[in-house]
């Protein structure tokens, strides 16, 4: 049985190059993809959901006549 990872003697020709490392490294990195969106996705509700530390809520219109008024 021969060594699929070593490298072979350039033959003069044609010939099929060896692209099984392709097959693995694109669905490792569709993985890696949509692990990291999902982990953006939940730190971002977690983050945007999370309860309020006890301040005072604003409304936009204070927030709106503030800016104008400096």
């Amino acid at each position: 049985m021969t060594n699929p990872l070593k490298r072979h003697h350039r033959q003069e020709g044609r010939h099929t190059p060896n692209l099984w490392p392709g097959w693995l490294v694109a669905p490792a990195a569709l993985i890696l993809v949509g692990a990291l969106a999902l982990g953006l996705s939940h730190g971002a509700d977690a983050l945007l959901t999370s309860e309020n530390t006890g301040k005072k809520p604003v409304s936009v219109q204070d927030v709106s006549y503030r800016l104008a008024s400096t």
